[in-house]
């Protein structure tokens, strides 16, 4: 098990499950799956010692125009 993480069961399971390919390449995957997928970029912010990571969808990109 990978040492230096924050929840290093979490991060095995997800590793074995092949959510997890190599370390550090986790965000990339996800904007290139946003991408991919015509959605907006998501929001990764720094929050209370951990990350928080905001996945938008393409109905809460439309901007409500009146």
């Amino acid at each position: 098990m990978t040492t230096g993480l924050k929840n290093p069961l979490i991060a095995d399971v997800c590793f074995k499950a092949g959510y997890i390919d190599s370390w550090g390449r986790g965000t990339l995957k996800i904007y290139e799956a946003c991408k991919n997928a015509g959605l907006p970029e998501p929001e990764i912010a720094s929050l209370d010692g951990g990350l928080l990571v905001t996945l938008h969808s393409k109905e809460s990109s439309k901007k409500v125009v009146k």
